[in-house]
């Protein structure tokens, strides 16, 4: 996104153009992927991205013409903010199916949760979470004490990582069984919900996904605080689709980069949604029915 705008894009403003790029190809000596570029001031007929011929390539790697940056605009949204989900940080706080039966029967029980991830989104539709967390950071040391198994894992795994991240991350020495960012807003303005609108941070496919309430989300989720039939129709339409590519841009692996922010700060919104909501009951109801029949996912 801002590596495009201000690095990539600030050359294309000043003349110029790329002749060929490969979007992600494989570092040589490391497992990560790179984004291959080759510029040039002559004119040019054609360019080649990933190996064919196109018109033209933008600033954010895609087939095509550079448009302008999208100005920002001062209007009423009638959706809720979008919120990055949860940074736990580390591995100590992050259950499997089996430990999470083991501490789910003790005295605090109630603190392990589901825990849903970007991964587990893009699995058949209805998505759940492979995986489980202990939230326990509202909680005191004393009160965790009361149940002997947790405060065990508390206080010999959890406590070690911590000790090891307090450089960087100072602010978890007061807390340090916590998570790292809470996101206490998300978990406010979904209270009283029974679901929300959940989509992944990174990903090809940019498709809200309608997910239980219940859960602790990660950060590599991006969750609206709603269930509003309407705002799912507005969320799920092409016209969100590709206004959200263009505002969030592209990662080197062509994934599509999700930023709630910019869309909300740029999208020409009506001023109801409200005319949407029959749209979004029907898909609602036609994706419960494929994904019963079919198990197919996003």
């Amino acid at each position: 996104g801002d590596t495009a705008r201000f690095g990539l894009g600030a050359l294309l403003d000043r003349g110029w153009q790329v002749a060929r790029a490969e979007r992600s190809a494989p570092w040589p000596t490391a497992g990560v992927r790179f984004a291959k570029i080759w510029l040039t001031t002559r004119p040019l007929d054609s360019a080649w991205l990933d190996g064919r011929s196109v018109p033209a390539i933008t600033g954010t790697l895609e087939d095509g013409f550079s448009l302008p940056e999208p100005a920002r605009l001062d209007l009423d949204v009638p959706l809720p903010h979008g919120y990055q989900g949860t940074i736990v940080l580390g591995r100590t706080l992050v259950l499997t199916p089996t430990e999470a039966e083991a501490l789910g029967r003790g005295p605090l029980g109630h603190t392990v949760r589901p825990y849903l991830s970007g991964e587990d989104l893009v699995t058949p539709c209805g998505s759940t979470a492979s995986r489980f967390v202990l939230d326990v950071g509202k909680l005191g040391l004393e009160e965790l004490a009361e149940d002997r198994s947790l405060a065990r894992l508390v206080r010999s795994k959890v406590r070690a990582e911590r000790r090891r991240q307090f450089v960087k991350y100072p602010q978890l020495k007061e807390r340090w069984w916590g998570f790292l960012s809470p996101v206490d807003e998300l978990y406010r303005a979904a209270a009283g919900l029974s679901h929300v609108i959940a989509f992944s941070k990174h990903s090809k496919h940019l498709w809200p996904v309608l997910v239980g309430a219940d859960h602790v989300f990660s950060n590599g989720l991006v969750v609206y605080p709603t269930q509003d039939p309407a705002a799912y129709a507005f969320l799920a339409s092409d016209l969100h689709r590709v206004w959200a590519v263009r505002a969030g841009g592209t990662m080197l692996n062509t994934a599509y980069r999700y930023n709630p922010s910019r869309l909300r700060a740029t999208y020409p919104f009506p001023a109801d949604l409200g005319p949407l909501s029959p749209a979004g009951v029907a898909l609602l109801a036609a994706l419960d029915r494929v994904g019963e029949e079919r198990r197919i996912g996003i």
